[in-house]
């Protein structure tokens, strides 16, 4: 656990940097997306969103920034930036705020627009109060926690709901398949983002904020609360492009960007790492240069000491003068190159202070004047002194050796992100591209196939989707068009085998029932007759009464043989006043029946001036030929045919008005 927290700690800027980029991600897909959220009525939600998203990732970057100056040249936000930087914060919030308005209130426009009104002066009284009453420079902790209990933690909440409730209305042909889960995705993870960033935020005087606060977050977790609001940025940010009708361009150099990404992510922790480290190892050079300084002071003090504690030495001073005189010169200029250093540490300005307070007598030659006790503390000094810069020393090159691990470890992590992210990316792409692809590959297959009813169903929100609406709306169209042209074809058919005049078959359809019904009578067996029906004395009546009179009379004769006739035979109007009828598994006795009622029914029904006729009614002669019967050398269907038509001329050389069978 030690190692992560130091691991995040390390590398807050790249996750102060991954923040920022996630609400900037969040903007351009609802940029790119606004013409279809406006088609929803989000226009103006979106416009508050974008607001938000884009000062809220500026925030980020100035953190970002605020960190890498801290690790590199160890130095804080200057106070206008930091200034700038709360209101850029409070901004953001409030535009979060109006975000959740207006998706909680769509559907109360009166009391929205009252409500969005009492928060707007709000929040301008609130921004002018706390300009002018200077809160921002004496207490700017204090304002960051109201700040974000106040108006960040509402604003996520509100978006939460509204996002959820939003995720049941029906945006199918508008938005991505599964929107209603992205939305779902986005409303649970903009809540963790208020807890986050609204509930934990710098420990200040208000509210909870001295008993809930990041650092006490960290202290208890290890985990800088950083990471957590970067994790539901992101979340956020991918849910929302997932849910958001994006074109295909859009989306694969989304996918770029992303690669691109870890690549400056990797490079812009690489510059950091190494450039902290080149720091460490110059503070290093500085150290070891100076150690040897500090290590010669203690050393020329131990020689110095050693020779004036000596009680031989001490009773001849005078003899050995010249050396004493040497170490004491010796001992001044070790002195004075450690005082010409540059000492940034206060403890260590202060011991060297006095060393040389105590070092005085002896640089005086008033070594006499030095008792046990001060060369005791004088020893004591310098033994400490050396101790704190070799600590110091160690403490350095422990960060050293700490930023070249962070370094690797950030060089692994990114070779498993870029492994993921092209996992992800090759996922995304099958799932948004090449499986809509391949859908409307078999989509097309289908129609091509004849199946003009199948529809090809993409709901991806980009031009694969319309791509296949407008394929599915040839579809039907041509579908449309096939059904008339089916319809027409029918008709066509019909018209071409069907007499204009009494609706019967005609002469061809005739003679093709009559070769089909003939073949299975052979093969099966079974029974087939022909009956031939001639009008008698036609002519005498069309002359007499004219074309359309006997028009009508052959119509009304047409009528009645369709009449009487079984569903499974076939009538005709074989040519002039001649009409036939096929009879499949009929027999002669039963076919000679069906005739002969055809014929009393003709003679019973009242023609117009049927009395004008020769025989006192239009009549009909019926010729009967059948099969097998009168099958004895026959192998084809016209010839049964002839033998009905002969069978017709006997009935009328025999007076007509009559059946005869062959």
């Amino acid at each position: 656990m030690p190692e992560i927290s130091e691991f995040f700690q390390r590398n807050l800027v790249i996750i102060f940097f991954i923040y920022g980029l996630g609400f900037f991600v969040i903007a351009s897909a609802i940029l790119l997306s606004i013409r279809p959220l406006a088609a929803i009525g989000l226009a103006a939600a979106s416009f508050y969103i974008i607001l938000f998203s884009i000062i809220h990732g500026t925030v980020e970057f100035i953190d970002m920034y605020a960190q890498y100056k801290w690790i590199i040249h160890g130095l804080h936000l200057t106070e206008g930036a930091g200034i700038g930087r709360l209101f850029l914060l409070i901004s953001s919030f409030y535009f979060l705020l109006l975000f959740g308005l207006q998706l909680t209130m769509r559907n109360a426009s009166r009391i929205k627009t009252y409500v969005i009104g009492g928060v707007n002066t709000i929040f301008l009284l609130s921004v002018i109060y706390i300009a002018l009453s200077g809160v921002l420079k004496t207490n700017p902790k204090e304002v960051e926690s109201a700040t974000r209990f106040l108006l960040g933690v509402p604003s996520a909440i509100l978006v939460g709901i509204g996002l959820y409730r939003l995720s049941f209305n029906n945006y199918l042909t508008i938005l991505t398949e599964d929107y209603r889960w992205y939305f779902k995705g986005v409303a649970y993870a903009s809540i963790l983002y208020g807890i986050f960033a609204g509930l934990i935020g710098p420990k200040s005087n208000i509210l909870f904020a001295p008993f809930f606060n990041q650092d006490l977050f960290f202290e208890y977790t290890g985990i800088p609360i950083q990471v957590l609001r970067a994790t539901a940025a992101f979340l956020i940010s991918y849910f929302v492009i997932r849910a958001m009708p994006l074109s295909i361009a859009v989306r694969i150099l989304g996918s770029l960007i992303a690669v691109s990404t870890i690549v400056v992510v990797l490079g812009f922790t690489s510059y950091i790492n190494f450039t902290a480290l080149g720091a460490s190892h110059n503070k290093i050079l500085k150290l070891a240069s100076e150690d040897k300084d500090f290590s010669y002071i203690q050393h020329s003090f131990n020689r110095l000491h050693s020779l004036m504690s000596n009680p031989a030495i001490y009773k001849n001073r005078q003899t050995y003068r010249p050396l004493l005189k040497e170490y004491i010169k010796d001992f001044e200029a070790s002195l004075n190159e450690v005082k010409a250093m540059e000492h940034t540490d206060k403890e260590e300005m202060e011991l060297i202070s006095k060393i040389f307070m105590l070092s005085r007598p002896i640089l005086r030659w008033e070594t006499a004047n030095i008792d046990t006790t001060n060369w005791n503390r004088l020893k004591s000094m310098i033994d400490e002194i050396n101790k704190i810069h070799l600590s110091e020393l160690e403490e350095f090159k422990e960060d050293a050796a700490g930023i070249f691990t962070n370094a690797k470890q950030v060089a692994l992590a990114a070779f498993f992100v870029s492994i993921l992210a092209v996992i992800f990316i090759w996922h995304t792409t099958a799932r948004l591209i090449v499986k809509p692809l391949h859908t409307l590959r078999a989509g097309t297959k289908q129609i091509a196939d004849g199946n003009l009813e199948h529809r090809i169903a993409i709901h991806t929100a980009d031009e694969l989707q319309r791509f296949a609406v407008d394929f599915n709306t040839m579809t039907k169209k041509l579908q449309d068009r096939t059904i008339k042209l089916e319809k027409a074809t029918k008709e066509l058919e019909k018209l071409s085998i069907t007499d204009g005049l009494t609706g019967l078959f005609n002469h061809r359809h005739f003679h093709s029932m009559a070769e089909i019904e003939f073949e299975r009578a052979r093969r099966y067996d079974t029974n087939l007759s022909i009956l031939i029906l001639d009008v008698d004395n036609f002519k005498y009546y069309n002359d007499k009464h004219g074309h359309p009179s006997g028009d009508k009379v052959l119509k009304t004769l047409g009528s009645l043989t369709h009449k009487n006739t079984r569903s499974s035979d076939v009538a005709c109007r074989y040519g002039g006043e001649e009409f036939a009828v096929l009879l499949p598994q009929t027999d002669k006795n039963h076919a000679v029946m069906a005739a002969e009622k055809i014929r009393h029914i003709i003679q019973s029904h009242e023609f117009p001036y049927e009395k004008t006729q020769p025989l006192g009614d239009v009549t009909v002669s019926i010729g009967v030929a059948s099969y097998p019967t009168d099958a004895k050398g026959i192998k084809k269907v016209n010839e049964l045919i002839e033998k009905a038509d002969k069978a017709l001329y006997k009935a009328k050389n025999e007076g007509r008005n009559k059946v005869c069978a062959s």
